[in-house]
């Protein structure tokens, strides 16, 4: 647990911490033995990420947190924070049947947490005391709001090139967090790129299998490997856009010349009447250049099956049907027409096959060490052995969901529960449902209503959506208070493999992939029978990129974890777009109380 707490702080752009008078979990003569055990080997495991641990064996976790912070103990640029300090008389306002719960743990705890606080007081942090807790969302709100309009000036808004690269550039880094290479997939690839081709090499197999993966890990490593070529991927699905063949096209042109340092006036974007045309013209102009400068250009095209079929774009007579060699086109795509036609077209072809029983095990232990979780050898082998778990997807769905799942003595019946699943389309329903009981206890169909606006957008929601808003806000602070916790007060996250249904970037929130967009719809609004709420047209296009800050909670009491907690919020927009009375709702306001 302080391991993957650890690994949050320093992978995050700012800190926001919360104390009271409760020191939190720490090594104690007055706590049980088990618990004990538990902190020892837990401050172990950390220890091998970050070694300075070994000084503060004898602190509490949310201390050890802080301290990375308040010591600068992390790697990379000083980071933002703020500290926030519960005044200590308003115990008196909590009923005398609860105070236990806010009052120190003991003389000891008291005197390392006054310790802290003066410490935290004397540090060039800002640091404030605050009465009560309906004051905190007011103090935060401000500082986060001050913290953005410094890093991101009004005016200076991202050009819609950057933006679109932006989008490109945060899917395809999701894609590299836990991958198993093939290097047999790889040396093809190279293979193909560094030979005399001049039709695209086409990368088939079924959904999920990896192809995106596959393309995103080799795209990353060639250029590293080839810093003097000019590498471009597009994954089609990504934002808003990214579907279109015509702002394909157009992304191709403008982000190839402008790295060719030449600027060739260029149709709209949305000329769908003129642009293919243009393409073939800028095409020889643009290999004059590459000549003379002995480059190359690689377009990587991921999940081209995925276009907007209007004017019979799948039938892809707006693609030349070859490109001189110093072009190098990579396709990826599934069975559909887009696939038939490049295969008649004479393209090369390699198929991504489904993962080996001894790469399902690899990947395992890789995505679960990311985020400090490990299974028992026959949970392992139960797993693999499935055939369901053959496809990349699943299995990553899978892992994500038994991960964030709390009670630990029934984790074979979830993982049994999730392997009836036969497809990744029934364990998404798996997910969105489950998403539904822990986020809407009550039944009030506030998830449904949300999933659905997601599915009726059909170039998604901008996150300043007061829906949009809200929701983020309740799951990211519902786990920060413990409000969804698992047993003994673990922060259980509701919000498993959502990245895989919804695609958050650049302030956008929308359905990745196909299949999300179905389940969205059958699932959420018409398995109800529900109208679909409205809350406004929807937008696209905010300028502002995704941050992550980390709140870290500590000595708060009443429903707040015991051991202090810390979360990676994703995206910040969600809070930085959002409007006051949104954060007033009693929803939001009763997860931060």
């Amino acid at each position: 647990m302080l391991q993957q707490c650890l690994k949050e702080v320093d992978s995050s752009d700012a800190m926001v911490g919360l104390y009271g008078e409760r020191y939190g979990w720490h090594l104690s003569d007055e706590r049980d033995t088990g618990e004990n055990d538990q902190l020892q080997r837990s401050f172990e495991m950390a220890k091998k990420s970050f070694p300075w641990v070994e000084r503060f064996k004898d602190r509490s976790v949310t201390e050890v947190e802080m301290r990375m912070i308040l010591d600068k103990l992390y790697k990379g640029p000083e980071k933002s924070a703020w500290f926030y300090m519960r005044d200590e008389y308003y115990i008196e306002e909590v009923p005398k049947a609860e105070r236990a719960l806010y009052q120190s743990e003991g003389p000891k705890s008291k005197a390392k947490l006054d310790q802290l606080k003066l410490e935290i007081a004397q540090s060039s942090y800002p640091n404030r005391n605050y009465h009560r807790p309906d004051q905190i969302e007011e103090l935060v709100l401000a500082d986060l709001r001050d913290l953005l309009d410094a890093k991101f000036p009004a005016g200076e808004a991202l050009s819609a090139v950057k933006r679109e690269e932006f989008r490109h550039m945060a899917y395809g880094r999701g894609l590299t967090r836990t991958y198993v290479p093939n290097e047999g997939n790889f040396m093809l690839l190279d293979k193909y790129v560094l030979g005399e081709e001049t039709k695209p090499l086409l990368v088939g197999g079924l959904r999920g299998v990896g192809k995106s993966a596959l393309l995103a890990n080799w795209g990353r490593r060639y250029a590293e490997h080839h810093p003097e070529d000019i590498l471009l991927v597009h994954h089609v699905g990504c934002s808003p856009t990214s579907a279109s063949y015509s702002h394909l096209l157009w992304r191709l042109m403008t982000q190839t010349q402008d790295s060719l340092g030449f600027a060739e006036s260029l149709p709209a974007a949305d000329d769908t009447e003129h642009i293919a045309r243009f393409f073939l013209k800028w095409v020889e102009k643009a290999l004059d250049i590459l000549k003379k400068a002995k480059k190359k250009v690689v377009w990587v095209l991921d999940g081209l099956d995925k276009i907007d079929d209007r004017n019979n774009a799948g039938d892809l007579v707006w693609w030349p049907q070859t490109l001189p060699p110093q072009i190098r086109v990579v396709v990826s795509s599934g069975p559909s027409r887009v696939y038939d036609v490049l295969a008649k077209r004479g393209c090369s072809k390699t198929e991504v096959n489904a993962l080996t029983e001894a790469e399902r095990k690899s990947l395992i232990r890789l995505h679960l060490n990311r985020i400090s979780k490990k299974l028992e050898e026959r949970q392992e082998f139960t797993i693999a052995g499935a055939q369901q778990t053959a496809n990349p997807r699943f299995l990553l769905t899978l892992l994500d969901d038994i991960a964030v799942f709390g009670a630990h003595e029934d984790l074979e019946k979830k993982i049994a529960s999730d392997l009836h699943a036969q497809n990744t389309a029934e364990l998404y329903e798996i997910v969105m449902e489950r998403l539904e009981r822990d986020c809407d206890k009550e039944g009030k169909g506030f998830v449904a209503a949300f999933l659905a606006n997601v599915w009726a957008a059909r170039r998604g929601l901008l996150i300043e959506e007061e829906l949009c808003t809200s929701f983020l806000l309740i799951c990211s602070f519902c786990v920060l208070i413990g409000s969804f916790s698992g047993d003994h007060g673990r922060p259980r996250l509701p919000t498993a493999r959502v990245e895989q249904l919804l695609l958050a970037g650049a302030g956008d929130l929308a359905h990745g992939r196909r299949l999300a967009r179905q389940l969205l719809q059958c699932g959420c609004a018409h398995r109800r029978g529900d109208a679909l709420p409205q809350i406004g047209q929807a937008k696209s296009g905010s300028t502002q990129t995704s941050r992550r800050v980390l709140l870290g909670l500590g000595g708060l009491g009443g429903d707040a974890p015991r051991r202090g907690a810390a979360l990676s919020a994703r995206p910040v927009a969600a809070v930085q777009g959002a409007r006051e009375d949104s954060l007033r709702s009693p929803d939001v306001l009763q997860a931060l109380h």
